[in-house]
C-alpha cells in the first residue's frame, strides 16, 4: 500500500515508494508540497476546509476510516482510491498518515463482471440453455430451452439428456461417442436432432462445452 504523511497545514513529509508508483512523482517532488496536489482541484479545496475545520474544532470527519475518492496523477489522469487516515501526536505537534490503495484494477473486474453478467442474460434471453452433469443428469435449463422442449423445469431436473434424444438413438454409437467425447473435455458443436415432449422432432443448432 502507498503510505503518505502529512502535517496539519497539509504539507507532504513522507512519501513511500509505493506512493511513488501510484501517482508517478518521486519522494523528492512530493516532499514539503501540499496534498492537493494528488488530487483534483475539487477534492483539494474541500481537504482544506476538512483540515482547517480539525484545527479550529477538533471534529474529524475523515478519520479512522476507510473513504472512495479520487486521486490526480503527475501525468494528471485520475486514479480511483480508498484512504484510510489516522492522527499521530508529538507534543503538541500533530500529523495525519494515509494508506492509499488503488481501486483500479478492482474497479476493472467490476466493469468486466457486469459486462459478463449483461452478455449471459442477454444470450439467455434469445438461445436455449440446459445444464448437464457428466453423466448427462440435467441441472437445470432457462426459459427459451424448456419452451422450446414443452417442458417445465421441475420435469426435467434429475433426469438424463437422453429424455431429448428418440428412443432408438439412446445406444447409437454416435450418441454414444458424442459424451464420450464430452467427458474428455471435447467441444461439441453442429445440428441435432432432439425430441420435445410431444415427440415430435427439433431441429437445433447446439454447443456443447463441457
Amino acid at each position: 500500500d502507498a503510505i503518505i504523511s502529512i502535517d496539519e497545514m497539509g504539507n507532504i513529509e513522507l512519501f513511500n515508494k509505493a506512493a511513488e508508483h501510484l501517482f508517478g512523482y518521486s519522494k523528492d517532488e512530493t516532499i514539503g508540497k501540499n496534498i492537493k496536489s494528488l488530487m483534483p482541484e475539487e477534492h483539494g479545496s474541500q481537504h482544506d476546509q476538512y483540515l482547517a475545520t480539525y484545527r479550529e474544532t477538533g471534529k474529524a470527519n475523515i478519520l479512522n476510516s476507510w473513504r472512495k475518492v479520487q486521486g490526480l496523477r503527475k501525468d494528471g489522469t485520475s486514479v480511483s482510491i480508498e484512504i484510510g487516515i489516522r492522527e499521530f501526536r508529538v507534543g503538541e505537534r500533530r500529523t495525519f498518515t494515509g494508506i492509499v490503495r488503488d481501486l483500479t484494477e478492482l474497479e476493472r473486474g467490476q466493469e468486466k463482471y457486469v459486462s459478463m453478467a449483461a452478455t449471459m442474460e442477454a444470450i439467455s434471453a434469445s438461445q436455449g440453455i440446459i445444464e448437464f452433469e457428466m453423466d448427462g443428469t440435467i441441472i437445470t435449463a432457462n426459459e427459451k430451452y424448456l419452451s422450446t422442449m414443452g417442458y417445465e423445469l421441475s420435469e426435467i431436473v434429475g433426469r438424463n439428456h437422453s429424455m431429448f434424444v428418440e428412443p432408438g438413438y439412446r445406444d447409437n454409437p454416435e450418441y454414444l461417442q458424442f459424451w464420450n467425447e464430452l467427458r474428455t473435455g471435447e467441444f461439441q458443436t453442429g445440428q441435432f436432432i432432439r425430441t420435445d415432449k410431444n415427440g415430435e422432432r427439433v431441429w437445433i443448432q447446439g454447443a456443447y462445452n463441457p
